[in-house]
């Protein structure tokens, strides 16, 4: 298992599960890759709660580029509107 995979499992219990402790991502962490494979799994809106929940708490920089960021929001959005 890759570290971008392991870290999408943390951003989904974190997202599922309000009283989850927090947890840094690594630093070296490949956001891209964790987008992709939050797609590939259909779990994009859960993992963007859990990243919302550590940025709110200061555990993230900004080290995710803006436009890693947008195409994560549009994913979001898309899986909403396909409901």
């Amino acid at each position: 298992m890759t570290q971008e995979s392991t870290f999408l499992l943390t951003l989904i219990r974190l997202g599922i599960h309000p009283e989850a402790e927090l947890e840094l991502p690594p630093a070296d962490i490949d956001w891209q890759k964790v987008i992709d494979l939050a797609g590939k799994q259909g779990v994009v809106a859960i993992a963007w709660d859990g990243y919302s929940r550590l940025y709110e708490a200061g555990m993230v920089t900004e080290d995710m580029d803006k436009q890693v960021k947008k195409q994560w929001i549009a994913r979001v959005i898309q899986a909403h509107e396909w409901k």
